[in-house]
């Protein structure tokens, strides 16, 4: 049987490789500076029948950078865009915020099948690209989408490289906040702000950097819900059977949830009693948030990669967001004076021994999910507040 464009591309390890006379390639990358400038500029596609909307996406540092455009007086920013044919401008400027002094920018087609049916999808079927370079600034993108024959006159697109900036960009950094008893309990709270919760829409709310704290994969592998050739995410799942990776797509829309798994636990009792002590919810109001912030928590994020159970820690009538492994520097960093131990002390129990846990931890700053000493130290931070929290396990082996 003849393999498909993608499934080529998957075992080239997404290429690129040597099609007819083209050099096809799955997605597309350029080396990125702080603030650098590009335009796209969408030459043609088609919209075949049934209607497939066809689009880009582009991601900076496996997301962990962003894109920002200027709309109007305002900047926005976005760390996973797709841009459609059909809802975007022609052209489209932006400029591209890496993680660090410099990384990297990734750009693949992707397609809807209908405007009634909010699936995205890309890497599958004959799906894949081939970019001329027209100057060394320009570079023109030939893209075949995966329904029927490789066709890579089904989008077609122009990206701009206007250089690097003048001058170096520094992002600000993030400084730690605390939340007193008095703030916590003097912060205005009524119903409607409260139950606003129920409407966010970030898929992974509870998650920092899941590409790279998690058990993100690039590496396509079929996904054991959808049956999809994609990216993903490894185990741990809980459920009745087993299962070993999951696509993205349906880890984001609840289709673990659907299939009886489960990603992480929240502490659900703690979240029900601090939204009752704000006093403004009724019992089914408290209930119907609670089960959705923990559905979102338990079916729609990435497994927190820990030594044993535990369970994500609640704050402000919220479940906290997974921030990373945390070490010695990322406590001495946070510390508004530099003591990351006596930062460590002041969110742990006071029956816990602090100077063991400090000396068996990790001394750097862990910059991926590996657990390499016998004590993992896990940092969350309050998504109301902003109020830091730390969980921690052993190995057992």
């Amino acid at each position: 049987m003849r393999l498909s464009l993608a499934e080529m591309l998957g075992e080239a390890q997404g290429g690129p490789i040597s099609f007819g006379a083209k050099s096809v390639h799955m997605s597309y990358t350029f080396n990125v500076n702080p603030g650098q400038e590009f335009e796209i500029e969408f030459l043609r596609y088609k919209n075949s029948h049934p209607p497939y909307r066809q689009g880009i996406e582009i991601s900076v540092d496996r997301r962990q950078g962003y894109l920002a455009l200027d709309d109007h007086d305002n900047e926005t920013k976005y760390t996973r865009p797709i841009f459609f044919t059909d809802t975007a401008p022609n052209k489209i400027r932006f400029r591209c915020f890496p993680k660090g002094d410099s990384g990297i920018m990734r750009i693949w087609n992707v397609w809807i099948y209908s405007k009634e049916v909010n699936r995205v999808d890309a890497w599958i079927g004959n799906a894949g690209l081939y970019v001329e370079q027209l100057n060394d600034a320009l570079y023109e993108f030939h893209c075949s989408h995966g329904p029927g024959e490789v066709d890579f006159e089904d989008l077609v697109f122009r990206v701009q490289l206007d250089g690097a900036p003048t001058e170096k960009v520094h992002l600000s950094k993030n400084k730690a906040h605390y939340c007193t008893q008095s703030e916590h309990d003097t912060r205005p709270v009524d119903s409607a702000t409260i139950l606003a919760r129920l409407k966010f829409e970030n898929p992974y709310r509870y998650f920092r950097h899941p590409y790279q704290f998690s058990t993100y994969t690039d590496n396509l592998s079929t996904c054991e819900l959808c049956g999809q050739y994609r990216t993903g995410y490894m185990g741990e799942f809980y459920g009745l059977e087993e299962m070993e990776f999951v696509c993205e797509e349906c880890l984001i829309n609840g289709k673990l949830g659907e299939n009886g798994f489960t990603t992480n636990e929240g502490d659900k009792g703690s979240l029900v009693r601090q939204l009752q002590g704000f006093g403004v919810l009724s019992n089914e109001e408290i209930e119907m948030l609670a089960q959705k912030c923990t559905v979102d928590l338990e079916q729609r994020t990435p497994f927190i990669p820990t030594y044993q159970h535990l369970f994500v820690p609640a704050h402000c009538g919220d479940y906290c967001c997974y921030l990373k492994q945390a070490g010695q520097s990322d406590f001495n960093e946070l510390s508004p004076d530099g003591e990351g131990k006596r930062f460590l002390s002041s969110m742990i129990d006071d029956h816990i021994d602090v100077g063991y846990l400090w000396s068996s931890m990790r001394s750097d700053s862990p910059q991926n999910a590996e657990l390499t000493t016998p004590i993992g130290v896990y940092l969350f931070q309050c998504i109301h507040c902003g109020r830091y929290k730390v969980a921690w396990d052993h190995d057992d082996d």
